[in-house]
């Protein structure tokens, strides 16, 4: 059996640790979207976009209308 370079773990202990990074991402992504739904405000998956921008979005919108109202 043949000993790994130094290099070897050094790139599997950084692919770990993106894939712990991308998983606690995803997680965050999906309870930040949702705890809105408590409220009624409901949006999808969004593909290349920023959830939080989507999240301010729909909120204020929420909120505009509640005021006005």
């Amino acid at each position: 059996m043949q000993i790994k370079s130094h290099d070897a773990y050094v790139n599997r202990a950084m692919l770990r640790a993106r894939e712990a990074l991308v998983g606690m991402r995803v997680r965050l992504e999906n309870e930040i979207r949702g705890l809105p739904k408590t409220y009624g405000i409901m949006f999808g998956r969004q593909v290349g976009g920023s959830v939080m921008k989507s999240v301010y979005l729909a909120w204020s919108m929420r909120v505009s209308d509640t005021v006005t109202h």
